[in-house]
């Protein structure tokens, strides 16, 4: 029997970030029940708007396939007659960020009625909020049969605009691609870490909302600790530097700049005790699926879905409060507990697949 067409378009590899990880690997999942074919975005953003070194891996081995850009309207036409002609039954989108619902949901207005259409989203209400976010996102989600949330909160979120809705709240599946566990010590050798310290991890792009001032403050009074801070800045580091001199924790902690590639980021998590998601505000969280990977116990903030990725004290921590003394507890409770965690993770984690979560993506698609 030939499989039904579905239409895919946002951003994959090579593209950086956990959007384009995360599509790439739900596409490999929907081919199984579907014919599914990629559209790529011509870019994310103007350079001049990008807040981070480069928006690819590897710029030489991007083509993009449609001239989609969300800074011109033009573009969008001729993405939604492209993505026509190919005759799909079903259009597939994600979604994280008001700046990209003009295009979006321009695009999607534009597909033929006869067509699916489905938003997987996200984000749908930003960490960072600006005076145009409500209304571009009531006109995103009105173009939608049907939505895929990967959280309560966002599904909440959802239905404050659209209260009838049809959706399906999924979870965040483990990210995998990252490779198996590696022995603590050799991982820690690699990267020249201390061997007789607790090491924590703070991971992914820095912006304000995720706390890393907090942390910095925190640690301070916590013993024999070596923090990592890996990941490329989006906002300006010279306040966390600062920070960091005032207390004079600075040979405490390995900063790794930039863009991680993947086979550093198994070694980075492999070399820690715990992660720490000391965040402000948030819905789920990537870094989570990261950590679930390498059975590395988490230390939260109680904001957003955080406190889901966690059972309180048998894989992890949630801090009583989401300040820096909340944090501070977090931190005593973790170096001391961290390790009879792990094993509790381990079980947690194996209904959290790519292969569960595309199989119900499937069947909700299908019943559409």
């Amino acid at each position: 029997m030939e499989k039904s067409r579905l239409a895919y378009f946002s951003v994959f590899h090579p593209f950086r970030g956990g959007i384009a990880e995360f599509n790439e690997l739900l596409f490999n999942e929907l081919s199984h029940s579907f014919t599914v074919n990629k559209y790529q975005f011509k870019h994310q953003y103007p350079n001049i708007l990008f807040p981070g070194k480069s928006q690819f891996i590897d710029e030489g081995q991007f083509q993009p396939n449609t001239s989609f850009s969300p800074i011109n309207p033009l573009s969008f036409y001729q993405t939604a007659r492209q993505i026509n002609k190919s005759k799909p039954s079903v259009f597939l989108t994600a979604y994280w960020m008001p700046f990209f619902a003009p295009g979006l949901g321009t695009v999607s207005k534009r597909i033929d009625k006869n067509i699916k259409k489905v938003a997987l989203l996200h984000n749908v209400v930003p960490h960072e909020k600006r005076a145009m976010d409500d209304g571009f996102n009531r006109y995103f989600l009105k173009q939608f049969d049907g939505f895929i949330t990967l959280s309560e909160t966002v599904s909440k979120q959802l239905l404050s605009y659209e209260p009838k809705a049809k959706h399906i709240q999924l979870y965040h599946p483990n990210y995998s691609q990252f490779g198996e566990k590696m022995d603590k010590e050799k991982a820690r050798k690699l990267l020249k870490l201390p061997s007789d310290k607790t090491i924590i991890l703070f991971f992914g792009i820095i912006r304000e909302y995720k706390g890393l001032d907090w942390l910095l403050e925190a640690v301070d009074g916590i013993d024999n600790y070596h923090l990592i801070i890996a990941g490329e800045s989006y906002v300006n580091f010279e306040k966390y530097d600062q920070l960091i001199d005032e207390k004079g924790i600075r040979e405490n902690i390995t900063r790794f700049d930039g863009f991680i590639e993947n086979e550093k980021v198994r070694s980075i998590f492999s070399a820690s005790n715990y992660t720490v998601l000391p965040y402000k505000s948030a819905t789920q969280s990537g870094i989570a699926a990261i950590a679930k990977n390498f059975q590395l116990p988490m230390l939260v903030t109680p904001v957003g879905e955080l406190p889901e990725e966690v059972i309180q004290n048998e894989t992890g921590y949630v801090c009583p409060s989401a300040d820096v003394k909340g944090i501070q507890e977090g931190l005593q409770s973790m170096q001391a507990n961290h390790q009879r965690y792990q094993q509790k993770l381990l079980e947690q984690t194996k209904d959290q697949s790519w292969e569960n979560f595309g199989k119900q993506a499937t069947a909700f698609i299908q019943s559409l």
